[in-house]
């Protein structure tokens, strides 16, 4: 198990996860949106899927059954997001604080290895502003509120 995927744990570990996304499940939201996920939002994927815990929740990818789940799902949440045009340019929905604020991954068209900021957004955003400099340092940050 490489640094980041044991620090992802050491961070997400108490939370409750839906099980790991397939490669088919990440291939599929990347084409859907036209983007390419940071490396270490992949890795939350592929150990994850998405997280809900004690007074946060990391959107991802969930198992899709029909039947309601506490996980919030990115894919259906960044496609709602994007057909208000409610959300930051080339990002993905990942968090909220519950109240009036979003979180949102940039994401890359290109290149699978660049890690992507992540900007807060709310009613008020004027172009939003930077929160993190990476989804890890989001979570880090995020999770000692």
């Amino acid at each position: 198990m490489d640094d980041i995927s044991q620090h992802l744990i050491s961070l997400l570990g108490s939370g409750e996860a839906c099980g790991p996304a397939t490669q088919e499940q990440i291939d599929v939201a990347q084409c859907k949106l036209g983007l390419i996920f940071p490396p270490s939002y992949r890795l939350f994927l592929q150990t994850f899927g998405a997280v809900f815990g004690h007074g946060f929740e990391i959107a991802g990818l969930t198992p899709g059954k029909d039947e309601p789940t506490i996980w919030c799902d990115m894919l259906s949440s960044t496609l709602m997001y994007r057909r208000h045009d409610a959300l930051p340019k080339d990002s993905i929905y990942i968090s909220t604080d519950g109240m009036d604020l979003s979180y949102f991954l940039k994401c890359s068209k290109v290149g699978p290895a660049q890690e992507g900021e992540v900007i807060e957004w709310g009613p008020d955003h004027d172009g939003g502003s930077i929160y993190a400099e990476s989804f890890t340092s989001f979570l880090e940050r995020h999770l000692d509120r």
